[in-house]
C-alpha cells in the first residue's frame, strides 16, 4: 500500500470501498511487527509508517467504533479526524508499545465526546445503553479454530448479547481483540486491573449459565473460553 494522502476524501474512501483481502493480509502481519518501532518511525515523519498503521488498524478501529453508534458516518468522520490530528501532532506524541490500543483509546474518547455533544447528556460507558455493542459473531471476528454451525453461532451471539453492555465490550476486547486486563481497564476507564478481571469473570459466568442448557452442542466452546480466561 502506498503512502496515505491526508486529504479528507481519500481517508473516507477507505471505509466506503474496503478491501477484504487487504484487511486479511493486514491482520496476518500485525503479530510480526514491532509496534513500538513502527510508532516511533511514524512520529519521526515516516509516510511509510503512517501508511502501514492505517492499513493495519483502520478497519479494526472502524468496526470497534461502530459498536458505539449506528451513525457510521460519525465513526468514519471521527477516524478521519483522529488520523489528521495524529499527523499534525506526531512530533509531540508519546510513546506506545501497542498502536492498536492507542488508536482504540483515542477513538473511544473522541466518539464519547461527539455523542455527548449530540445528546447533551452525561456520557460514560452507559452511552452503550442506547443499543450499541450488539455483538455479531462472524468468521473474521472469531479467534476459534473450532468450526461453529449456524445454530451454535446464534447461541453464542445470544449469550454475549444477554450480558450487560460493559460486559459485552470487555468480552469483545479480551477474546476477539486480544487486549490485556490492564489495557481493558485503561480503555474502559474502570479503575484497577482487578476490576477488568472481575468484569470478565462475571461475563464468563453469565455466558456459562446461559449456555448450560446447550452444553452438549457448545461444551467445546465453553471449555475454550474458560481455558483462555485467566482469572
Amino acid at each position: 500500500m502506498s503512502s496515505i494522502p491526508t486529504q479528507d476524501n481519500t481517508l473516507k474512501s477507505h471505509f466506503l470501498n474496503p478491501s477484504g483481502t487487504a484487511d486479511l493480509r493486514a491482520k496476518e502481519r500485525v503479530g510480526s511487527i514491532d509496534e513500538g518501532a513502527l510508532w516511533e518511525d511514524f512520529k519521526r515523519g515516516s509516510e511509510m509508517a503512517l501508511s502501514q498503521i492505517y492499513s493495519l488498524y483502520s478497519k479494526d478501529i472502524y468496526n470497534y467504533g461502530c459498536q458505539f453508534t449506528k451513525n457510521h458516518e460519525l465513526v468514519r468522520d471521527s477516524i478521519q479526524d483522529l488520523f489528521i490530528e495524529l499527523i499534525k501532532s506526531r512530533a509531540s506524541l508519546g510513546s506506545t508499545t501497542s498502536v492498536k490500543f492507542y488508536l482504540y483509546k483515542s477513538l473511544r474518547r473522541k466518539l464519547v465526546r461527539a455523542l455527548k455533544k449530540q445528546s447533551k447528556l452525561f456520557v460514560t460507558d452507559d452511552i452503550q445503553e442506547q443499543g450499541s455493542f450488539a455483538v455479531s459473531i462472524s468468521p473474521e471476528l472469531l479467534l476459534l479454530k473450532t468450526q461453529l454451525d449456524e445454530n451454535q453461532r446464534m447461541l453464542l451471539e445470544k449469550s454475549i448479547n444477554a450480558l450487560t453492555v460493559s460486559q459485552r465490550e470487555a468480552i469483545l476486547l479480551y477474546f476477539y481483540e486480544g487486549l490485556s486486563y490492564a489495557e481493558i481497564s485503561d480503555l474502559m476507564e474502570i479503575g484497577k486491573v482487578k476490576s477488568a478481571r472481575a468484569l470478565l469473570y462475571r461475563a464468563i459466568s453469565a455466558m456459562t449459565e446461559f449456555l448450560t442448557p446447550y452444553k452438549s452442542d457448545l461444551l467445546p466452546l465453553l471449555l475454550f473460553y474458560l481455558g483462555l480466561f485467566k482469572g
